[in-house]
């Protein structure tokens, strides 16, 4: 089956899923060569012509949210993408994140054999020689996302008759899925013709089990490996607040506790804490209360960042044991942890953070709490000698 878009009402539908606008997309190419980029061991200015070490880019994580909010994380790792000499090389491109709408417990695959953009002139096939190696995985639950098929019956003109007309209908929750849709999006820029033809693999991780994901990573690990497969990791870092279920867990005690700033912001409370007990049960009203404070904003904002920092470092060092005890990545610890342990036994992968933010939500105007989610693009790469 194919994934096609009409394109009349392409711009529409980016703009209403508030993935990237007609205005955005056509200026693309000129925000692209004017970003710079400073990292570790590659600088890129502007416009000016890349000289410096040839590198492979071999993952990135980038965040899921819309263009206005990323952009400028998310050019700089795709101008990377441009420049890496393992670029042309490149056949599929592995998508993977998380189902926002399927909750099960499962590894999902799409239905679609084919993916228009919004790209007139790219269009990606979907990899079905991996999902078929993907479908021999044993302690795996896979399954494609459910489909309901039904008919419309409308009422038309036919000369000077109006007659009924039956029409069938495919409705699947694939559809409204819009973890990729900014990425292909990008990906139809930086492979912008059918001179380089990408297949592409997505796959929704909704797995919870550590062992699970540790055999789907070992399955991923083997195409990892390889030059012609490219991997985009989409997901954000800590959802914090009422509306993500998420305010305080009791483990995340440990990381705050000794750190200065988190002292500054709780006082005298904090030093006359007379137990552990105590101390967790005040922390916990603490920051519930901060969270509708908007004074507080910026303690809270803070917060996040020491646990962030917390997340990243645990991504860099490559410890997937650090990654599954941390509570405040619950929306895409199954993605950190599957990233983790493809990468973990590279030891020639070089590993920076490009951009960092936190925004804060306000989907549902009425809901008293702030609300924050974490975005952080990381890229993983090698320096070819």
């Amino acid at each position: 089956m194919e994934y096609s878009i009409d394109y009349n009402n392409t711009i529409k539908e980016f703009i209403n899923n508030n993935i990237i606008t007609n205005e955005e997309y056509n200026n693309l190419d000129m925000e692209m060569r004017n970003i710079s980029i400073s990292t570790g061991n590659i600088q890129i200015n502007g416009e000016t012509e890349y000289n410096g070490p040839k590198y492979k880019l071999k993952s990135i994580l980038v965040p899921n949210s819309n263009y206005s909010l990323i952009k400028n994380q998310i050019l700089k790792v795709y101008k990377l993408l441009s420049n890496a000499i393992n670029k042309p090389k490149i056949k599929t491109i592995f998508l993977i994140g998380h189902s926002h709408l399927s909750i099960e417990n499962y590894v999902y695959l799409s239905n679609y054999t084919s993916f228009d953009t919004i790209n007139p002139q790219v269009s990606f096939g979907t990899d079905l020689y991996v999902y078929n190696q993907l479908k021999k995985m044993e302690n795996i639950k896979l399954k494609t996302f459910e489909q309901t098929t039904y008919s419309v019956v409308s009422l038309v003109e036919d000369g000077n008759e109006i007659v009924e007309k039956e029409q069938t209908i495919t409705d699947s929750i694939e559809d409204r899925e819009y973890t990729f849709d900014l990425h292909l999006a990008l990906l139809s820029y930086i492979f912008p013709t059918f001179k380089h033809k990408i297949q592409i693999c997505p796959i929704w991780i909704n797995i919870k089990s550590p062992s699970a994901i540790s055999s789907l990573a070992k399955s991923l690990s083997q195409f990892y490996a390889k030059e012609d497969y490219f991997f985009i990791f989409s997901t954000n870092l800590t959802h914090f607040g009422k509306l993500y279920d998420f305010m305080w867990d009791d483990k995340l005690l440990p990381i705050l506790q000794d750190n200065a700033h988190m002292q500054k912001i709780i006082s005298e409370k904090y030093r006359n804490a007379e137990n552990y007990d105590n101390f967790n049960s005040y922390i916990k009203t603490e920051f519930k209360e901060m969270l509708r404070n908007e004074k507080k904003k910026d303690d809270i904002m803070k917060l996040i960042q020491i646990l962030d920092r917390h997340v990243i470092e645990a991504i860099k060092n490559k410890n997937n044991f650090e990654v599954e005890k941390l509570t405040n990545i619950v929306y895409c610890k199954e993605i950190l942890l599957t990233l983790v342990e493809i990468i973990k036994d590279n030891r020639y992968l070089n590993i920076d953070t490009i951009g960092y933010e936190i925004i804060q939500c306000k989907m549902l105007e009425e809901m008293r709490d702030m609300n924050f989610v974490s975005l952080v693009s990381m890229v993983f790469y090698e320096i070819v000698k």
